[in-house]
């Protein structure tokens, strides 16, 4: 049987906040009745929260607008990027939680505007993040400057989330973090120009398969997590056992490894992708003191048109935000996730290692009127800790250089080739430093 949003009140004209009644009606699931529909309206909404074995599906036209006030999203622990910490919960969480599907032809809406311009300003230029950057503390920006995400998966297994639209998140669409057997399908992820608003954000998480989707992007569309420094290593938890397939990427930084990989990341499998018009391919970023491991990574069959790094692998990636300048002394005035963020991992553990990485049937064509420049190789870890066992098999690419590929033992090219136009330009050297 099922529960109608409606006949908990619940308003779907845009302006009357809906999220008491919406929550009255998940609240009233029980083993009889534990279907949720969401019709056709605009439900104007803050944080909801979703109960295992619990069916929620939104009918075609439903759309879920968030709030612009954040007074209306619930603080609670969770993980942001690689920190445990206090943060907005999201637009739909699924928390503590195991069997739930979230799916239909709906519409989830952050209203991201307003939240970018909180992060940059409306001329990216004059909003709270110059402020960290006028005192050299870029490091902490993202954790400072609270924005909601869409959806939030924590603690979770046996979740389903399909054929649903996300749209103008404030900060990352949907964040699967300490999950198991979850299934991401038919997602459409658009419209997204703002400060890290990735598409889907896999966090020390395992067997997650994510298939059929379409990003577009203002950061990573897909990365892979498992924690940050210090912080990450006392966790503990890696992401491993992933898949991800048949999906296509209009915008943003492709598919990522990173940045934060403390935890390690292993067994990835991603073949059958479309890549068009990106900035990145397949990426790996991380810091020299972050560590962990990334090891048994397959990937084969992309085709790509239009992108300006198909392989950019950098271990030690936008200083700025990863160096913490701050005092001993500084840190009695600051919030306590000030130190999650700062801490550290034991000195000989630094550098983070990434070996067994098998890459097959890559292409990547320019088109006549492309005015970017492309570089096929961007490879750089650590000579004292190189990449182990890197090969490119089958590899076909139109671009404008090379590159480069610095600190890697045991790399193999097999039927590689290449249509290079130019030497290495020196603005592709300092690529996203945000």
């Amino acid at each position: 049987m099922q529960i109608n949003v409606l006949d908990f009140a619940a308003k779907g004209n845009g302006t009357t906040n809906a999220t008491k009644a919406i929550q009255a009606a998940l609240d009233a699931v029980n083993d009889v009745q534990n279907t949720v529909v969401i019709p056709a309206g605009v439900y104007l909404v803050g944080s909801l929260f979703v109960k295992s074995h619990t069916s929620l599906i939104f009918e075609d036209g439903a759309v879920l607008l968030g709030t612009k006030s954040l007074k209306d999203y619930k603080i609670i622990d969770t993980r942001v990027a690689g920190i445990e910490m206090k943060w907005p919960a999201a637009i739909i969480n699924c928390i503590d939680a195991v069997d739930i599907s979230i799916s239909g032809n709906g519409r989830i809406d952050g209203q991201g505007p307003f939240w970018w311009a909180k992060y940059w300003g409306n001329d990216k230029k004059s909003g709270a993040r110059k402020q960290y950057d006028e005192q050299n503390l870029r490091w902490i920006a993202d954790y400072s400057i609270p924005r909601p995400r869409e959806i939030l998966l924590y603690n979770a297994s046996d979740i389903k989330v399909k054929d649903i639209n996300l749209t103008q998140s404030g900060f990352w669409n949907l964040q699967i973090t300490y999950c198991s057997k979850i299934e991401i399908a038919n997602l459409v992820i658009d419209t997204n120009n703002g400060p890290s608003t990735d598409g889907i954000d896999i966090d020390s998480s395992e067997k997650v398969h994510v298939h059929n989707c379409v990003f577009s992007c203002g950061d990573d569309c897909i990365a892979i997590k498992s924690g940050r420094d210090g912080d990450g290593y006392r966790v503990g938890r890696p992401s491993r056992i992933i898949e991800i397939d048949h999906c296509k990427f209009l915008s943003g930084y492709g598919l990522t490894i990173g940045s934060e990989v403390t935890g390690s990341v292993y067994e990835i499998k991603v073949h059958d992708l479309e890549f068009v018009g990106c900035d990145c391919g397949i990426r790996m970023k991380s810091s020299a003191e972050r560590g962990g491991t990334i090891e048994n990574v397959f990937v084969e069959n992309l085709q790509m048109k239009n992108v300006r790094f198909p392989f950019s692998w950098i271990l030690n990636w936008h200083r700025e935000y990863n160096l913490k300048k701050i005092s001993d002394e500084e840190f009695q005035s600051k919030p306590e996730f000030w130190r999650s963020v700062a801490a550290s991992i034991p000195k000989n553990l630094w550098q983070t290692k990434v070996r067994d990485v098998y890459i097959k049937n890559v292409s990547l064509k320019l088109s006549a009127d492309y005015e970017k420049s492309a570089r096929a190789f961007d490879i750089k870890a650590f000579p004292a800790k190189p990449m182990e066992n890197i090969i490119f098999e089958d590899i076909k690419l139109d671009v404008s250089e090379f590159g480069n590929i610095v600190g890697v033992k045991g790399l193999k090219f097999k039927n590689v080739s290449l249509n290079i136009k130019h030497s290495n330009q020196n603005m592709n050297d300092n690529f996203d430093s945000r």
